[in-house]
């Protein structure tokens, strides 16, 4: 009889399982009277799955009946199914050689065993030995050239290309130097690749370029600064034009002159604002309810630089000419210097700035300017001041500039879409007022005459001299110079475009004679504004948003009726 299978053998219970398997069989327990069936039956009867049990039983048995003796092959553990259990034979003695019962079912077992792992063995040295002859071949192929990069306006036409060993081969001009130039850096930022990368990728950019316009336009501009070379010792200019819808930029130069080729104004190079700042002095104190309609006093005086101290600031007007009590409105047409400041004494330093950088310009930090920058004494690039202007005619609204519409890789999958999503920067009512008071063209015609460049008439100035100036365009337009005249600027928007353009010489030589806005830059936005605009039909601009109302105030006894917020 068999232990209880419900009595589990454990270490604490060895010897005492040990004797019940021997009383069992009506042994004694001693050496004498063991033998094989008894000694099986013990086995298969205290193994039961548990090595870790087996391996004490056979030792407490060797200890117990020293003629049970393992295999000679050392190697073998003792808890292994495959251990050789020596036996007593009759007739023979415990000094004779005990001969060996050979496990037959462990050895044929162990060789199958063995059998079946070197048939696995075999099968996976042979397939890796294949996969590698697959995988190597015999010479190492060079990897695949995907260029060239291709660039193209946005009629459709391959306007630049460069291959995968960074030579250009179409499109390598002046003409469309900066603009490539602008649209590679750009190109790289927005795929977050290098840009000696580029040329390899094998891609086909769509951009913003309307290239017959970047042609006329730049062709005219050559021309300006040509005659007023001699006349007024311009040298150079650069100019963008902006569709503030989109945010897509339809021509971009930074440079004209060959002896400066690497002077870009349009993206690099930051030039004094001066007056063309002013509106944006004005729609921050717009923002913060002031009215175009309050008065100030346009007189000599003199302000604080800043709260460091410094001695004061005394602007001048320019021509020395004052109009006493005027409203805000006309102080930013005439351009006068004097009310801007006093303006920026009631919103603050700190607003101006914030609302500048709001409005994508680069502002000093406050510590180094004072009520100065209201009239503009810091620099800026010309498509930066361009986007601003982009967004007061946008009603507020400013749209990321771009010159890269899409692009697509070989396979032709698109790799980048622009965005045109716009945020509002300032109050519809804010952007109603500027454009109101600068798109004036009576309060212009007082201060530039009728027939300047900075209205937009179709027909020559000749003509418009003998009153037949064609068809005019509605646009709102700011100039500036720079005090020392080595800057000039004209920019302005209509419904459809905004244009921004400078003038002066890249080595800082100061103009000559009686230089102002409309002789260099003004001439050369005229022309570029004619050409964006041909052929489209006339419109006006937006009436009054619902955030402004109009009203008649009195103001140190001057009656206004302007636009206040409400």
């Amino acid at each position: 009889m068999k232990p209880d299978n419900n009595s589990k053998l454990t270490a604490a219970n060895i010897e005492e399982k040990i004797q019940q398997v021997f009383q069992s069989r009506g042994q004694s327990g001693t050496s004498a009277s063991l033998d094989e069936t008894v000694l099986q039956d013990l086995y298969q009867t205290l193994y039961r799955g548990d090595e870790a049990i087996m391996e004490r039983t056979w030792h407490r048995l060797a200890q117990r009946y020293p003629l049970i003796e393992q295999s000679d092959d050392t190697t073998q553990a003792a808890s292994d199914v495959r251990t050789v259990i020596t036996f007593p034979q009759p007739g023979t003695s415990r000094s004779q050689p005990t001969p060996k019962r050979p496990p037959q079912r462990s050895r044929t077992r162990t060789l199958s065993v063995l059998m079946l792992v070197a048939a696995c063995l075999l099968i996976i040295g042979g397939s890796l030995i294949l996969f590698t002859q697959y995988q190597k071949p015999t010479q190492p192929a060079a990897p695949p050239q995907k260029g060239p990069l291709q660039f193209f306006d946005r009629q459709g036409k391959l306007i630049y290309q460069i291959d995968s060993h960074n030579k250009v081969t179409v499109g390598n001009t002046p003409l469309t130097r900066d603009f490539m130039n602008y649209s590679l850096d750009k190109l790289a930022t927005d795929l977050h690749v290098k840009r000696a990368d580029l040329p390899a990728m094998g891609l086909k950019v769509t951009t913003t370029l309307d290239m017959q316009l970047q042609t006329q336009a730049y062709q005219k501009a050559q021309q300006t600064i040509a005659q007023t070379r001699q006349t007024h010792n311009i040298g150079d200019a650069a100019a963008v034009v902006l569709d503030y819808h989109d945010g897509s930029i339809r021509a971009l130069f930074g440079n004209l002159n060959t002896q400066y080729s690497g002077y870009n104004v349009a993206t690099l190079e930051s030039r004094p604002l001066a007056s063309a700042f002013k509106p944006i002095t004005y729609l921050t104190a717009f923002e913060r309810g002031i009215s175009p309609g309050e008065v100030v006093d346009d007189a000599p005086q003199s302000f604080p630089s800043n709260d460091n101290g410094d001695p004061a600031y005394s602007p001048l007007d320019y021509g020395m000419s004052y109009q006493g009590l005027i409203s805000y409105r006309q102080a930013l047409q005439h351009n006068s210097n004097i009310p801007a400041v006093q303006l920026l004494t009631r919103t603050k330093l700190d607003p101006l700035l914030k609302q500048a950088q709001a409005l994508g310009l680069h502002t000093p930090p406050p510590q180094h300017t004072g009520y100065s920058a209201a009239l503009g004494t810091f620099g800026e690039t010309v498509l930066n001041v361009t986007a601003a202007y982009g967004t007061i005619a946008n009603q507020g609204i400013s749209v990321t500039p771009h010159t890269i519409e899409q692009v697509t890789d070989s396979s032709g999958h698109v790799r980048y879409q622009a965005s045109h999503l716009g945020r509002r920067i300032i109050k519809p009512g804010t952007a109603f007022m500027i454009t109101d008071i600068l798109s004036d063209q009576q309060a212009r015609t007082e201060v530039y005459g009728k027939c300047s460049p900075i209205f937009l008439y179709s027909a020559s100035r000749e003509q418009c001299q003998i009153d037949q100036p064609g068809t005019i365009y509605p646009a709102a337009i700011e100039t500036g110079e720079s005090a020392i005249v080595h800057d000039t600027w004209t920019i302005g928007y209509t419904t459809d475009y905004v244009a921004g353009v400078w003038a002066g010489n890249d080595n800082y030589e100061p103009m000559k004679g009686t230089v102002i806005a409309t002789d260099g830059a003004g001439q050369i936005w005229h022309d570029t504004m004619q050409l964006a605009e041909q052929g489209l039909p006339i419109k006006q601009f937006p009436g009054p948003p619902s955030d402004v109302v109009k009203k008649t105030a009195t103001y140190h006894g001057v009656t206004t009726t302007d636009w206040y917020l409400k």
